[in-house]
């Protein structure tokens, strides 16, 4: 587990991009619906998400009630320490002041990296109405990330600030979606609700927008079936597509399956492909 953060750390830091995005290629046409009844492996997959996401949340938030005398200082350097420990899929943990500054960060020998994240500007504002906070995907160091975030409040109930942990999406569902896509005939894409591809098999889609990238447009039925992905929270859907791992092969019907899993209304969509046998 300590290497896998390890590894993540070290992307993170050295900036290395992570590129592109979802089923590139091929038309696709919408036929029939059939087969509603969702598959095991998208429920064990989803669930295995949903858990991930609800322990980063559940640390943060017991730091943010631990930081209550203060977002720095030793105490401060010792509870996100202790929330980074109990953390693997996190590679940092920071916290900030109201109006947005980084103040406090663990791993402490990486706190130079965490110097004006744009999202906790706008964040800082927020936080006291809204509550927690999972963000969208963000770009920072030409590397895709996200946050969930707690706001902190003093001993006496002022708003103090906040405390947030930084995640890389593609490691985070990585680590669940592979080995289950390895051990079954069908394919994995976990997609925000905007068109953003977090996670796929084919490592050279993952950043892409469905609705925005260019390399999408010739194919409009791929976009529709999209908006059935991002509009409802599950469902079922088929289409004809080339098989799997063989562009320029015959195109199969294959069925479309999703669910979603997220936090504080952010949510995220999980898309199992299959294909149908005969």
């Amino acid at each position: 587990m300590e290497n896998g953060r390890i590894i993540r750390i070290i992307i993170f830091a050295g900036s290395i991009a992570i590129s592109a995005y979802i089923l590139a290629g091929g038309f696709l046409f919408p036929v029939e619906q059939e087969g509603s009844l969702e598959p095991p492996e998208l429920t064990l997959i989803t669930r295995d998400i949903q858990e991930g996401l609800n322990q980063i949340a559940s640390v943060t938030e017991k730091a943010s009630k631990e930081l209550s005398s203060g977002v720095e200082g030793e105490n401060a350097r010792a509870v996100l320490n202790e929330a980074f420990n109990l953390t693997p899929d996190a590679v940092y943990f920071f916290t900030f002041t109201p109006d947005g500054k980084t103040i406090t960060g663990a791993p402490e020998s990486y706190m130079e990296n965490l110097d004006n994240i744009a999202s906790v500007g706008s964040l800082s504002s927020v936080l006291p109405s809204q509550g927690p906070v999972m963000t969208e995907v963000f770009i920072y160091a030409n590397t895709p990330a996200f946050e969930i975030v707690n706001p902190v409040y003093g001993e006496n109930g002022d708003y103090i600030g906040g405390v947030a942990a930084l995640i890389l999406p593609y490691s985070f569902l990585y680590d669940i979606v592979n080995p289950v896509e390895k051990s079954i005939n069908s394919t994995f894409t976990v997609m925000q609700t905007d068109g953003l591809i977090l996670c796929d098999m084919d490592n050279s889609q993952v950043g892409k927008n469905l609705f925005t990238d260019e390399i999408f447009s010739p194919f409009p039925n791929l976009r529709n079936l999209g908006v059935k992905f991002t509009s409802n929270s599950r469902g079922y859907g088929s289409y004809i597509y080339y098989p799997t791992g063989n562009d320029g092969g015959r195109p199969v019907k294959k069925l479309a399956y999703w669910n979603s899993a997220g936090l504080y209304g952010t949510e995220w969509r999980v898309i199992m492909f299959k294909e149908v046998l005969g």
